[in-house]
């Protein structure tokens, strides 16, 4: 359960010459106060960051299919995000794991959420989120951003999945033709994060997450970056460094992601796919973040093409053949869940078409996700 701080926002100058009452809710206010405080803002420091000028008080339309209207804060510290009422459901449901997943690992990748606010206005509401930056750089610029799920592009999307914002570029999975080189000394606590942080997702039954991952050149001098900013870095012959960060994180596996896995599994492969099940986005995502990641000593590691990382089995520098046999599990396992979830997809299926007050025979059970859409097309009426 979670708390509500609900007021109307006070009166002042208007900025505007046509102003209207504006409802405020705050979730959870003294939960994301505490989340802020842990990573060392001060509220005076954090509501100077949102003191924005006219010019800048206008949303832009992200990259994603979601229509999300995204702001950004005075000093690109933060951001805001419009999310559905479904998103925020999710956050509220997991509010004290992810809280107190933050308590005991700190240095989590997973982005920091600092508010969660519902607006009503004239019989209009919107829940907004805001949370930090991952590529927060204010010392240069990003010569490259990802944000990568661990999925085969679509047959026939290949040319669509790099994402613009503005003059930037975000790439995708299909885009990607590197690794990412972490340091020895930080490889060990890197990859323990990143398995604490995907294990939370696992657990709260969280997917279709990505990694964003900015690389930016290595300034010579030592800077502080904020406490809530993951950093990694290469070698120095490399010179690159790494700011990292799981974003999209509210996705629920529930009925809505079933049913739609059930239908996309009749067109696509699973790897290709984004609405899976949370343990088998979790392994897939962790296999495939485990080996376009790797440690590197002084030397500056050559590229690697995605053709060529599709014929290596690198992982955390343990026997290849030890990870190779876990793949063949994972795989193992994703077949036997894939009939369970075909049952539960039929089941629904049946039960939609039941409401919709189209008879139903029976011993019409879909056994295959193709024979399944033939099934349900020779139920439906033409129109």
């Amino acid at each position: 359960m979670y708390l509500l701080r609900v007021s109307p926002l006070p009166p002042s100058k208007p900025r505007y010459t046509h102003s209207l009452p504006l409802f405020a809710q705050d979730y959870s206010p003294k939960v994301f106060r505490n989340i802020r405080e842990m990573y060392g803002i001060h509220t005076d420091e954090y509501i100077t960051s949102w003191t924005l000028p006219d010019e800048k008080l206008v949303a832009e339309e992200g990259a994603g299919r979601s229509g999300s209207l995204f702001l950004i804060s005075s000093d690109n510290k933060y951001m805001l995000k419009t999310i559905p009422a479904d998103e925020v459901n999710t956050l509220m449901s997991c509010l004290h794991n992810y809280y107190q997943h933050l308590v005991d690992y700190k240095t989590s990748l997973i982005m920091k959420i600092f508010g969660v606010m519902h607006f009503t206005c004239k019989g209009h509401d919107m829940h907004v989120m805001i949370f930090t930056n991952v590529c927060y750089f204010p010392h240069g610029e990003m010569c490259a951003t990802y944000d990568l799920k661990g999925r085969v592009p679509k047959p026939g999307k290949a040319l669509q999945n790099t994402a613009k914002i503005g003059t930037s570029y975000i790439f995708k999975d299909k885009d990607l033709d590197r690794k990412f080189f972490v340091r020895l000394d930080e490889k060990s606590s890197f990859f323990t994060q990143l398995n604490r942080d995907i294990e939370f997702f696992r657990l709260n039954n969280l997917m279709d997450y990505s990694l964003l991952i900015g690389v930016a050149t290595m300034p010579e001098d030592n800077i502080d970056y904020p406490e809530w900013q993951y950093i990694a870095r290469s070698s120095p012959s490399k010179g690159e460094i790494y700011f990292i960060g799981f974003i999209d994180c509210l996705t629920n596996y529930g009925m809505r992601k079933k049913a739609a896995n059930f239908f996309k599994t009749a067109l696509w492969t699973p790897n290709t796919l984004s609405t899976i099940d949370a343990t088998s986005y979790a392994e897939r995502i962790k296999y495939y973040l485990f080996d376009i990641f790797d440690a590197t000593g002084d030397e500056a590691p050559p590229a690697l093409t995605r053709a060529a990382r599709a014929n290596t089995n690198t992982g955390l520098g343990g026997d290849d053949n030890i990870l190779l046999e876990k793949k063949v599990s994972f795989l193992e396992t994703k077949v036997y869940k894939l009939e369970e979830q075909l049952q539960a997809a039929s089941t629904l299926l049946m039960q939609v078409l039941q409401e919709k007050n189209i008879d139903v025979p029976a011993d019409l059970i879909p056994v295959s996700s193709s024979k399944a859409i033939i099934q349900v097309s020779s139920l439906v009426p033409d129109q």
